[in-house]
């Protein structure tokens, strides 16, 4: 006897084909003992809308869209294109192994328009690896920072480099570190660098500067804003008013901020950034990697394992960095983005429990839906002793794509980085396949109606056949395992005699919350 679950999608939570541990039970009439030899068999479709007040996702399912062969770092969405940047050489099309038919030369930049996951005919090429890529508040140009000295063959660039965000053209050349950039956010006026650097120039000027630096926005030169973080710095946002900065570092300007802070745009004094007194990663082995808002609330991300004392996702007040919410997910967070009601993150998360979702496993979770909302509070303490108790958090949502480990960094990660529209969530990486089909460093997936029905690569399916048991009433109890499903929650299994034949009946039905 089998029994299996499928499920039709409908925009909902994220997936992984894997089984759940508990056991639904059936009673059915003693008529059927006979007839239970023939096979049983329950398959479930998942609902059609979410849970009151739920939000929808994304389908988990990925649609169509070009690779990499190396890693996507950062990704921006300007309209219906797509940057991403990273390490890389080619990019080809879905379904082509790497050196085959179509492949061409992608030098670290690669655009695509997320609605068909098809090249936006736009190229560039740098001569080594590019870190961040973020947009200008009126949406017109693109800022790409990195390792990189020189674009597009002779091109010498400071580690900084300027795009039309429309028509992708290159632009002149606005300074740049004598390090590497792994940060960008810009202001109407400023454009704020981030990285591991001692001086920042612009032409033949250069400055001393530690790590963090603001050129012109117009390309007239350096700002005098110099704020001194001890450690590298590997995020940044303008928002509010002021720059938000994370990293590895202990302290700005001699005043201790435990990895994040809020900067002064012109001045670069220490303000009020709440967050940092209860989020505390830095040193040689923690850090903020990711910030991005929705314009009320920044939300971050970042990795601890042993200096810090934070793994999960959060949410922070733009005013003053007070707690929104915070997820104590273990396994690290890299990148994060809000898209309607819902955020989506990228990691590597193992362990949910103190949330109220999945308790410790295995197969590490590369890409999640959570709440944008606050919903409860934290459990705790957590398996390594931190203890976030009574603090709000987000709700777990069953969004669970298949993304597979990569190899290409040596860090055994998969997922890096997140965005998105309205429409659509994006994910890149160094991952070789996405819900089981080859698709390397590349993701696209969609909410409905543009979402195509669900069709699973791997079926959901039980890990045991179903066992018959007469009761002393004279019924039967039926026992099959529960399965779950990718993007939704609720299942519904249907249970049959003697399935697929000429006497195949509908014995019952029972509709189940099923979870990861």
């Amino acid at each position: 006897m089998t029994i299996s679950a499928t499920s039709r999608h409908h925009g909902r939570d994220r997936s992984r084909p894997r089984r759940g541990a508990r056991w639904a039970r059936l009673l059915a009439p003693l008529g059927l003992i006979g007839l239970l030899a023939g096979g049983l068999m329950a398959p479930a479709s998942a609902d059609t809308t979410p849970p009151a007040g739920t939000p929808a996702t994304v389908a988990a399912r990925s649609l169509p869209v070009w690779q990499v062969d190396g890693v996507v770092w950062e990704q921006a969405v300007v309209g219906n294109i797509v940057y991403a940047v990273g390490s890389f050489g080619t990019a080809r099309p879905p379904g082509v192994d790497p050196g085959g038919a179509g492949q061409r030369e992608a030098k670290n930049f690669f655009a695509y328009d997320i609605r068909t996951g098809e090249p936006a005919g736009i190229s560039h090429n740098f001569n080594a690896q590019a870190r961040d890529v973020a947009v200008s508040p009126d949406g017109k140009k693109l800022y790409v920072v990195g390792d990189f000295t020189r674009v597009d063959g002779g091109q010498p660039r400071a580690h900084l480099a300027v795009f039309d965000a429309v028509t992708g053209a290159l632009l002149p050349d606005i300074g740049g570190a004598d390090g590497t950039i792994f940060a960008v956010s810009a202001s109407s006026t400023s454009v704020y660098i981030g990285g591991n650097f001692k001086a920042a120039s612009f032409g033949t000027t250069s400055q001393a500067r530690t790590n963090l630096a603001a050129l012109k926005a117009d390309g007239t030169g350096l700002t005098s804003w110099a704020p001194t973080p001890d450690n590298v710095v590997r995020a940044l946002l303008f928002v509010g008013g002021r720059v938000i900065v994370g990293g590895m570092f202990g302290k700005i300007n001699n005043t201790t901020v435990n990895g994040m802070t809020a900067l002064d745009p012109n001045t670069g004094a220490v303000g009020t950034w709440k967050i940092n007194s209860v989020i505390k990663n830095w040193g040689a082995t923690a850090a903020v990697t990711s910030f991005t808002t929705d314009g009320t609330y920044v939300y971050g991300a970042g990795f601890d394992y042993g200096s810090g004392n934070f793994e999960g996702p959060w949410a922070a007040s733009v005013a003053d960095g007070s707690i929104r919410w915070l997820d104590d997910c273990l396994g690290d967070t890299y990148d994060i983005k809000p898209v309607g009601d819902v955020v989506y993150t990228v990691g590597h998360a193992h362990n949910c429990s103190m949330v109220g979702s999945f308790p410790e496993v295995n197969s590490w979770q590369r890409g999640m839906a959570l709440t944008k909302a606050p919903d409860g509070v934290n459990n705790g303490p957590n398996l390594y002793g931190e203890n976030y108790k009574g603090q709000p958090k987000a709700k777990v949502l069953n969004w669970w794509p298949v993304i597979d480990m990569g190899s290409y960094t040596g860090q055994g990660q998969g997922s890096w980085t997140v965005d998105g529209n309205s429409q659509y969530v994006v994910i890149g990486g160094e991952f070789p396949t996405v819900d089981h089909v080859k698709q390397q460093g590349l993701a696209r997936f969609s909410s409905t109606p543009t979402a195509p029905p669900r069709h699973q690569t791997a079926p959901v399916r039980t890990v045991k056949d179903p066992t018959a048991t007469v009761n002393a009433n004279g019924s039967i109890r039926i026992d099959f395992q529960m399965a779950w499903d990718p993007d939704n929650e609720t299942l519904t299994y249907e249970v049959y005699r003697d399935y697929r034949t000429a006497r195949q009946a509908l014995v019952g039905t029972v509709k189940q919350a099923t979870n990861f």
